[in-house]
């Protein structure tokens, strides 16, 4: 009996060691969703802006995100990315904070790989992390593994940190980390089911132009 406790112990200990991580857990639960609606709200330390964000999405080619972030005084800026037609095209209500900031204004890209290949732009900001995980792909992660057995997923850098829903195993809060300090929150929603047709495309004002490099 008692050879057969401290073997049953050591296979427990082994199960262990190779049990799965955060990102292991948390990859089956985005790639078993076929449509939904994740939304985010971003604030920055020192920051008198804030964001709000929103992005849909539809297996297997089908994805459109959308910011607005406001500033106490003058309009906000407007973000919108988007795949259609093979491309992604990301648009802007102006291209910075600055008065001669170019307006109106998008980009293009060549892409035709859809949620699995995860396509990732600046202009998707927080959406790029859930887009990758969307992607089911763990290959699609750099991660810190000094820390693959925390409960939540860390990015090799150590500086981008998704906290876990320890129920769902969705991402519920994306903190971004600087000199050991949390700089920015974003809290995030995640609504699994149909999406609307109208809310996966959107339509550049007749009048945009091409982003000036």
């Amino acid at each position: 009996m008692k050879r057969f406790l401290v073997a049953a112990g050591a296979a427990m200990l082994l199960q262990g060691a190779a049990g799965a991580d955060a990102l292991d857990e948390s990859l089956p639960k985005y790639a078993a969703i076929p449509e939904g609606k994740v939304t985010f709200q971003l604030k920055v330390e020192g920051m008198v802006w804030t964001q709000s964000s929103t992005l849909v999405f539809r297996r297997p080619d089908k994805l459109h995100y959308w910011s607005e972030t406001k500033y106490p005084q003058g309009p906000p800026l407007v973000v919108h990315s988007w795949l259609e037609g093979g491309k992604l095209w990301s648009w802007v209500s102006r291209a910075g904070d600055w008065d001669d900031a170019q307006k109106n204004a998008y980009t293009s890209e060549d892409f035709s790989g859809g949620l699995k290949d995860a396509p990732t732009s600046d202009p998707l900001g927080p959406g790029n992390f859930l887009v990758l995980l969307l992607s089911g792909l763990r290959q699609n992660f750099e991660l810190d593994a000094s820390k693959d057995k925390d409960p939540d997923i860390w990015w090799k850098d150590g500086e981008n940190q998704l906290v876990l829903d320890q129920t769902t195993k969705l991402v519920k809060e994306i903190v971004a980390w600087h000199s050991g300090k949390a700089v920015a929150h974003a809290q995030v929603q995640t609504a699994p089911g149909p999406v609307k047709d109208e809310d996966l495309t959107w339509k550049m004002p007749a009048d945009s132009t091409v982003l000036k490099p």
